[in-house]
């Protein structure tokens, strides 16, 4: 198969899945980030023998301290990976059309913050969600990552 429609389905597939995960209502985000944080900090438990007492919740039934930390960096480390990807995925797609690494890095960065700006504009109509522009630009910088990373260990 040509590589262009791979890189192009890929691309797609991959937008659609960003788009997906945006689409999920503030509860059903928030569950997934909180299971994801409870197996993280199980784990760190299990790997270094403490007890960050993180698994347990406070007297108002929220998070201890350490488990909101955990929780925060693992969505924000999930923007960065999701756009990083896509920005890998839109840099070899445009370098097949173009075969400038320099115009394809480019229309990459300006694909990926189109569709960072898009995204987070798409969660102002999920209930519970917000669009904030600090998360445009962590988007933009995973996608300007993976981008680099894409033309940097691209064979010339």
């Amino acid at each position: 198969m040509n590589k262009k429609i791979i890189l192009f389905v890929a691309l797609v597939l991959w937008s659609a899945l960003i788009f997906s995960f945006s689409s999920q209502r503030a509860e059903d985000s928030a569950s997934l980030s909180r299971d994801l944080a409870k197996k993280v900090i199980t784990t760190i438990e299990k790997v270094f023998g403490i007890d960050v007492n993180s698994n347990a919740d406070d007297e108002d039934g929220k998070a201890g301290r350490f488990f909101g930390l955990i929780e925060h960096y693992l969505r924000k480390t999930a923007h960065f990976f999701l756009f990083m990807v896509l920005g890998i995925i839109s840099s070899a797609l445009a370098g097949e059309y173009s075969g400038k690494y320099k115009y394809a890095f480019a229309v990459a960065l300006l694909y990926c913050l189109f569709y960072a700006a898009s995204d987070e504009i798409h969660q102002l109509f999920v209930p519970g969600r917000a669009g904030m522009l600090r998360d445009v630009a962590l988007d933009f910088c995973g996608s300007a990552v993976g981008s680099i990373v894409y033309i940097k260990t691209r064979k010339h």
